[in-house]
Formats: C-alpha cells, sequence, structure tokens
C-alpha cells in the first residue's frame, strides 16, 4: 500500500496524491502491443494500492503526430487507452488525477 503522499496546490489545493506516479509512456513505446487488459490490470493494480481518499496521479504523453518520436501515428495514444480503461471501470474515474505532458514541438502542429 502507498503510505507517502502530497497535497496539491492552486486550485486543486483539495487534492491529495500518493508520491508515486503511474506513467503511461511505456503502453506506447513497444513494438508489439499488449492487449488493453493487461494495461487496465495494471491502472487498476496501481489505483488500489493508494488510501481510500487518495488519488493516484496517472501521467499520459501526448507524443509527435507524425509517429517520429514513439513510433506510433495517434498523439493522444495515453489518453486513448485511459478513456478505454475508465469506459470500461468508471469506478476508478474519481479515484485518479491524470498529468499530460507534451513536447512543444506538438505546439506547432495544426
Amino acid at each position: 500500500m502507498v503510505k507517502a503522499t502530497a497535497r496539491l496546490g492552486g486550485t486543486a489545493s483539495d487534492v491529495t496524491v500518493a508520491r508515486t506516479e503511474h506513467g503511461l509512456m511505456r503502453t506506447i513505446w513497444i513494438p508489439t502491443p499488449v492487449p488493453d487488459e493487461i494495461y487496465f490490470e495494471a491502472i487498476k493494480a496501481g489505483i488500489d494500492a493508494a488510501p481510500e481518499g487518495i488519488k493516484r496521479c496517472l501521467i499520459a504523453v501526448l507524443i509527435d503526430p507524425q509517429g517520429d518520436f514513439y513510433e506510433n501515428n495517434s498523439p493522444a495514444a495515453n489518453l486513448e487507452l485511459l478513456a478505454r480503461a475508465f469506459d470500461k471501470y468508471l469506478s476508478y474515474v474519481d479515484k485518479v488525477f491524470l498529468s499530460a505532458k507534451a513536447p512543444l514541438f506538438l505546439l506547432f502542429y495544426s
């Protein structure tokens, strides 16, 4: 079980998260895709490891839409994976805090 927590600031000052994050970059960074259900179970296990009332921070990475950076044609592949997971396991939505990161060059794509 996760014991170390942190209280966020600013407009999220009422949110407490586990100090360990669950990064999703590797979910799209491999040449042979793993079935969604395996990732769903890993995400759920991480969320379940947090104490009641403590959110897990999930980190999604937006990628180059040309696929040059992670060899994936969908810049939001991590977010699409989470959407599929939370469509299936809706009760987990309120147990996470999502952080989405993007390289600066994405700002210049239309």
